[in-house]
């Protein structure tokens, strides 16, 4: 009973945070645009989800890249999204490196990661700056924060490790081998993701 109940709140989470707005909780003047297709990619520093040194230059010299920029482990519509790309992870780890960033601090990325299999790398964006330099960071409305707490039980600045009440525009990007974007899915609307067959396709 405790699994059905947490499963018709999450729907109801995804359905009402859809329709606030109908911008998805976007503060007006915080619209982000995302990095171009074209453009050199942001070649940043940081850490695993597991503390290991990472920088991003050096990941793509080895093939191409897949940064995959989601929302939270709250987010169920992420969390069937990346479930999803897992099942065919095999095919994009033989062509590219797989990256999955977020806001959230370490804790709750590490619940999610728990639940893939390690052909999906998690970096940490502690203060944001990895989706800020993407240009996919907004600032969230006060009725759609007021939402998320009555469905997360928590505020969303609470959530991400930068302590702010922001969230990034769900986008996926491929970085080719030449350290320009060669393909981006960016949209305000979180249900529309990459399917595999677009990615693997870029890849071509």
């Amino acid at each position: 009973m405790k699994k059905l109940l947490f499963a018709l709140s999450c729907i109801t989470l995804a359905l009402n945070l859809q329709a606030q707005d109908g911008k998805y909780g976007i503060k007006p003047g915080t619209e982000p645009k995302g990095v171009p297709v074209g453009e050199k990619a942001a070649f940043i520093t940081t850490e695993t989800i597991d503390g290991k040194a990472f920088d991003l230059y050096e990941a793509n010299k080895e093939k191409p890249v897949i940064l995959l920029f989601y929302r939270g482990e709250w987010c169920p519509v992420c969390m069937r999204y990346l479930s999803n790309l897992n099942d065919s992870i095999a095919q994009l780890t033989a062509k590219a490196n797989v990256y999955a960033i977020s806001l959230e601090k370490a804790e709750f990325t590490q619940v999610l990661k728990d639940k893939l299999s390690d052909g999906i790398t998690f970096l940490k964006d502690t203060d944001g700056e990895i989706s800020k330099r993407y240009k996919l960071v907004f600032d969230v409305t006060d009725e759609y924060q007021k939402m998320f707490k009555g469905y997360v039980k928590t505020e969303i600045e609470n959530r991400n490790a930068n302590g702010k009440a922001q969230l990034p525009v769900p986008a996926t990007y491929v970085i080719g081998t030449n350290g320009k974007i060669i393909y981006r899915q960016f949209d305000y609307n979180y249900k529309n993701r990459a399917s595999v067959a677009d990615i693997l396709k870029a890849l071509e």
